[in-house]
């Protein structure tokens, strides 16, 4: 008897403890996989750009943006990338678009692997699941930068602080890099995926970057979509008020009625 308790005892404190170090504990890896297609295309205006460049890797050149500038990226591609913890374990397999990038309808970039890291957001994440499961991406991909947080500062290295911010059409992700001294919000469609804006900052002895752009156009239009009035989810209410409203009204008009006709 003492030997069970003592076992049971010890899976519980290691199952805390594999929780503190962020390493997860699943039946099987979750794979997320993009909802955009093949040629589907967002195009952003910068709204501010100070001292912000991006790499033409045609020319081997980095490119200066400015203010007004456009960006247009084109999936032609997708390509499989495995989400690994702190110590290896894979978390999940993420599906990240491959673009072609244009600068005021300039091509800059031809089949550019675009990752979801804190320098590099790109245009499309993968929101749904390669196959039907309990996993949804935004929980998820917020839980396992929340391991890597817990684990860094248990082990007492610089780790990036991720926040995801769920609303009901939108997610902000927030990323504060204190050791490079970077931050970055990023807006993008919950159901879609498609970024809607972002804003980046960074600070150094050298220089200061200050880059912030927004979606003007893309073909997947319900990535522009605004959020509809909360009051639009519960037309079947409105339809049943009505009903009701306009039922009160002839009965007590009939009710009305007849104590008229009885005088």
């Amino acid at each position: 008897m003492k030997k069970g308790k003592k076992a049971i005892w010890t899976i519980i404190l290691l199952l805390v403890f594999s929780y503190l170090l962020g390493i997860q504990i699943v039946v099987a890896i979750p794979t997320f996989v993009l909802k955009a297609n093949e040629g589907d295309w967002a195009e952003y205006e910068a709204k501010i750009s100070q001292n912000y460049a991006m790499y033409d890797n045609i020319n081997k050149t980095y490119i200066s943006i400015k203010t007004g500038d456009r960006i247009k990226y084109v999936l032609k591609g997708k390509v499989y990338s495995a989400f690994r913890g702190p110590f290896g374990g894979e978390f999940c397999y993420l599906q990240y678009p491959i673009c072609d990038i244009y600068i005021n309808n300039n091509k800059t970039s031809e089949n550019e692997i675009l990752t979801f890291d804190k320098k590099n957001m790109p245009p499309f994440l993968p929101v749904e699941t390669k196959e039907d499961s309990y996993y949804y991406f935004w929980e998820d991909i917020d839980r396992y930068y929340q391991y890597w947080e817990n684990t860094s500062k248990i082990l007492h290295f610089p780790y990036p602080n991720y926040t995801f911010i769920i609303e009901k059409d939108i997610v902000t992700i927030k990323i504060v890099d204190n050791t490079e001294k970077t931050n970055i919000s990023a807006i993008y469609d919950k159901d879609t995926g498609v970024l809607r804006s972002l804003y980046l900052k960074k600070t150094n002895n050298k220089t200061n970057v200050e880059f912030y752009m927004i979606i003007i156009e893309t073909n997947i239009k319900k990535a522009l979509l605004p959020t509809p009035p909360w009051y639009t989810e519960y037309w079947y209410i409105w339809i049943l008020v009505t009903i009701i409203v306009i039922y009160a009204v002839f009965s007590l008009k009939n009710k009305l009625k007849k104590k008229l006709e009885s005088y």
